[in-house]
């Protein structure tokens, strides 16, 4: 059985960096992040909640991000 999928998504992020030792972490030139999310998706409509801890070159900071998304998916048996 051979089963095709193809699709898109459009996602906008809004990033809160509450310090400027997360706008230096973020910037950096490489970091590693530890957290958690929450995500949801009803229809073509889907959000996504995170905050994690990100450390690297720049320090370590938390980050929180918020994203909207609108996709479409399309699978074909």
């Amino acid at each position: 059985m051979f089963i095709s999928q193809a699709g898109g998504e459009l996602t906008d992020f809004i990033i809160v960096l509450r310090t400027n030792d997360a706008v230096k972490t973020f910037s950096g030139n490489m970091h590693i992040s530890l957290g958690a999310g929450l995500s949801a998706a009803v229809g073509v409509v889907g959000r996504s909640v995170e905050a994690d801890v990100r450390a690297g070159d720049g320090g370590y900071a938390a980050c929180y991000t918020y994203s909207c998304s609108k996709g479409m998916l399309f699978v074909i048996m």
